[in-house]
């Protein structure tokens, strides 16, 4: 009988659960009308001082290690044995 009533309980509770997922609103005809600039008011940023950094000129060396570094993460290291030499495609 307990557990019966836990099946019951477990299917109730799955049910709603199940009901709740489901939104039948259409949330797009909603928000079709409403426009931000009736609700926010920005404010005068054109005078906002900006400062811009010096360009930064990457040489080959700084690409190279970039490229070591991030092959490094994908990198993995298995014993070959029987083989001596490297061929095309290994």
């Amino acid at each position: 009988m307990k557990k019966q009533i836990c099946a019951v309980l477990l299917a109730a509770a799955t049910a709603v659960t199940l009901a709740g997922c489901g939104d039948t609103t259409n949330k797009e005809a909603y928000l079709r009308y409403i426009k931000a600039s009736d609700y926010v008011d920005l404010p005068d940023y054109s005078n906002i001082p900006v400062s811009v950094p010096a360009k930064h000129e990457v040489t080959d060396d700084e690409v190279e290690s970039m490229v070591q570094y991030q092959l490094s993460g994908d990198a993995s290291y298995q014993e070959v044995e029987g083989k001596t030499t490297v061929e095309s495609g290994d």
